[in-house]
């Protein structure tokens, strides 16, 4: 998942300007998407209906902005941000630690009736071995529902990325217009 906003994306006089006013456009796109880029990954995370796409906020944290020659680059390095974004097709099995972690995290065990928080409590071996056994249980299910019908796609970042370039485009508007300015 990696948005580029790069200088092929902006119009085609930007080429014949003078460096200083390109130079001042470049900087602006690059602290644009520094300082929005992310705010607005979680804004749209937020808004997403009617299960936003949030667990330990791995794939939140995961956005970064790197400088390239003529712009910057704004991506994701979580491996599940293109399951996130683009779902996932019927028909494969997901992995099972990652799911049966969630279901420890979300104590599902318990919301779904299969054990009591007396149970989850207790210091006993059994007791725990129960819990275990209960969310394993509890994770094959949920495997099973997502191999049959897959995950829908979230479009987080296709959302973000749209407001991301928007938001470079004013700011190098905006600082062409000052350097051009300054300069006369």
């Amino acid at each position: 998942m990696i948005r580029t906003v790069h200088i092929k994306d902006l119009p085609g006089y930007v080429r014949s300007m003078p460096k200083q006013r390109f130079d001042a456009g470049v900087k602006a796109v690059r602290l644009t998407m520094r300082a929005r880029g992310r705010r607005f990954v979680s804004e749209e995370i937020k808004a997403t209906a009617p299960h936003p796409p949030f667990d330990r906020g791995s794939y939140d944290r995961s956005w970064q902005t790197v400088n390239m020659d003529g712009g910057a680059r704004f991506f994701s390095t979580s491996v599940y941000a293109s399951v996130i974004d683009n779902g996932r097709r019927p028909g494969k099995w997901p992995p099972f630690q990652a799911i049966l972690g969630w279901v420890h995290r979300k104590q599902l065990a318990e919301k779904w009736g299969w054990i009591t928080a007396k149970v989850r409590k207790s210091r006993k071996a059994s007791a725990k071995l129960d819990v275990q056994a209960a969310e394993k249980g509890i994770a094959f299910i949920v495997m099973a529902a997502i191999k049959r019908r897959g995950l829908p796609p979230k479009r987080v970042f296709a959302r973000a990325a749209k407001r991301l370039i928007v938001a470079c485009k004013q700011a190098w508007r905006s600082a062409v217009a000052n350097a051009a300015e300054k300069a006369s």
